[in-house]
C-alpha cells in the first residue's frame, strides 16, 4: 500500500512491527469522516505453515468513530453515544436507547484492560486519531477484533508485507538546489 498525498499516517498501535507480532496503523483522510486503523493479526506460534501464500494473516478495518456525552429525555441520565446523533432524533428512540452496545460491559472492560474510565472517556470523546485508536483497542482486548469488524481481510505473508511496504512512510528527502 503506498500511501496516495490525502491519507495520513499517524502512528501505530500494538507493536511497532505489526506485521510480525500484531497491532496496526492509523490513518485518516479528507476522503473519510472518521479515521480508521487497519489491525494485523498475524498467525499464531504455533502455526507450522511456512507457505507465503498461506491466508493466515488477519486484517481487521475498523471505523474510529468519535463518541459523545448526551443527556436522554427519559431517564435523564448521560449517555455515550456516537458524535452523530443529534438531540432531535429522540422523537424516533431516545437517547438512551443509542447507547453503544459496548457500554453494557464497560466496567469489565475497564478491569480486565487496566484501564481507567475517565482516561478511555478522554480518548474516545477526543480528536486525536491516535487516542481513539487506543480506546478502540481497549474494547478489542476485551471483546476481540471480530467484534469491531465482522468482515476482516484475510490475507497472505507476501501480501500483508506489500500491503504495508511502505507504512510508515519514509520522509522525502528536499532537494536542494545544484551550486
Amino acid at each position: 500500500m503506498s500511501l496516495p498525498k490525502r491519507i495520513k499516517y499517524h502512528g501505530t498501535i500494538g507493536d511497532v512491527n505489526f506485521i510480525e507480532y500484531g497491532g496496526g496503523p492509523v490513518f485518516s483522510s479528507k476522503d473519510r469522516r472518521d479515521p480508521w486503523v487497519e489491525y494485523v493479526e498475524p498467525p499464531a506460534d504455533d502455526d507450522d505453515n511456512e507457505d507465503p501464500n498461506a491466508e493466515n494473516y488477519t486484517v481487521y478495518r475498523v471505523d474510529l468513530e468519535r463518541m459523545k456525552w448526551m443527556v436522554s429525555s427519559d431517564d435523564q441520565k448521560p449517555h455515550l453515544v456516537s458524535y452523530r446523533v443529534q438531540r432531535d432524533w429522540e422523537d424516533h428512540a431516545p437517547v438512551s436507547r443509542r447507547e453503544e452496545w459496548w457500554m453494557q460491559d464497560i466496567n469489565s472492560v475497564m478491569k480486565c484492560c487496566d484501564q481507567r474510565f475517565h482516561i478511555f472517556v478522554d480518548q474516545i470523546t477526543g480528536d486525536d486519531p491516535l487516542d481513539l485508536a487506543f480506546a478502540y483497542q481497549t474494547l478489542a482486548l476485551y471483546h476481540g477484533w471480530g467484534e469491531l469488524d465482522h468482515y476482516p481481510l484475510r490475507m497472505s505473508e507476501r501480501e500483508v508485507k506489500k500491503r504495508y511496504r511502505n507504512v510508515p512512510p519514509r520522509p522525502r528527502r528536499k532537494r536542494t538546489p545544484a551550486q
